[in-house]
């Protein structure tokens, strides 16, 4: 015969909120993957704003802190550097000699990013030929590939490979060749309110944007995996440890002060609703990088206290 009967049971569950759990995968990230990380937050979430010039040192590789590491990667290819494939590429010119001369020197002065930083003027003279001359060679560089090589600046690099993508708007070029500075600095509302168009369409300019190559020279050098940035390091001077945290992994974000605002006089609406849930967002990420900071600082003042 089956009897009913009313148990009470006690037992402890750990349930982790979403400000914690937000928290220990921040304080996880490398300093690289953590600026990918707020890179991305500040895309999906208006309010937050980014301080700092836009960092696009991450785009070419395309990750983000939860992508996996292709083990194929590692595997050692046939290497083939930057100058020698610029030159393999020359081949189908036909050049004087006086041109091949000049374009053949100015992609020997290529840095590893594929950039131009010599000036124009002083290689002219040191070279006993023009200004225009110089020009007119780099210009025949800057149409090789990779896209964006012999640029001289991030600016000039992105217009170069803007030219070649059918996803480029005269928007897009507008913005990127003159208002650069406040489109880095993600200035957009000021954008937005300046070229009487919606930040929307700001947005998926700069989506467009991060597909792009920042240093599109750099697939080419003979270099292994970069190394990681430690937050930190540590050293010993004069018989003393010293401790010195790196300024690559100082990083902050602010509130947008148009959105505050908007967030203030839509407390009531459909509008505001959303902007209520971003905010509480950047709250989140906000005290999740303030303990990441701490609990690094802590941690390598109790290791240095152990040396």
């Amino acid at each position: 015969m089956l009897h009913m009967q009313m148990l009470q049971n006690q037992s402890i569950q750990l349930k982790i909120s979403p400000e914690l759990s937000q928290a220990i995968s921040m304080l996880q990230y490398s300093a690289e993957e953590l600026l990918s990380f707020l890179q991305e937050k500040a895309e999906e979430n208006p309010l937050i704003e980014f301080d700092e010039l836009m960092d696009y040192s991450f785009l070419p590789s395309h990750s983000s802190p939860n992508t996996q590491a292709d083990p194929l990667e590692f595997i050692a290819a046939e290497d083939i550097h930057l100058t020698d494939y610029l030159l393999e590429q020359l081949l189908f010119f036909d050049l004087s000699p006086d041109e091949k001369r000049l374009t053949t020197y100015l992609i020997q002065c290529l840095d590893e990013n594929g950039y131009l930083q010599e000036d124009e003027n002083e290689m002219a003279l040191r070279l006993h030929t023009t200004q225009s001359e110089v020009e007119r060679c780099l210009q025949l560089i800057q149409s090789l590939e990779p896209a964006g090589v012999g640029a001289r600046n991030l600016q000039e690099c992105l217009l170069l490979q803007l030219e070649n993508i059918h996803m480029r708007t005269p928007l897009a070029e507008h913005i990127l060749s003159i208002h650069f500075e406040d489109f880095a600095y993600r200035k957009w509302t000021k954008l937005a309110k300046l070229l009487e168009v919606d930040i929307g369409q700001i947005q998926d300019i700069h989506q467009m944007v991060l597909t792009l190559d920042p240093k599109p020279g750099l697939s080419y050098s003979n270099q292994g995996s970069p190394a990681v940035m430690p937050d930190y390091t540590m050293q010993f001077q004069n018989g003393k440890l010293l401790v010195t945290k790196n300024g690559q992994g100082i990083w902050n974000i602010s509130l947008n002060k148009a959105y505050e605002t908007m967030l203030r006089q839509n407390k009531k609406t459909e509008e505001g609703s959303y902007l209520r849930e971003k905010y509480k967002e950047f709250q989140w990420i906000q005290n999740g990088l303030h303990t990441r900071n701490n609990t690094i600082h802590n941690v390598v003042l109790s290791l240095a206290d152990c040396q």
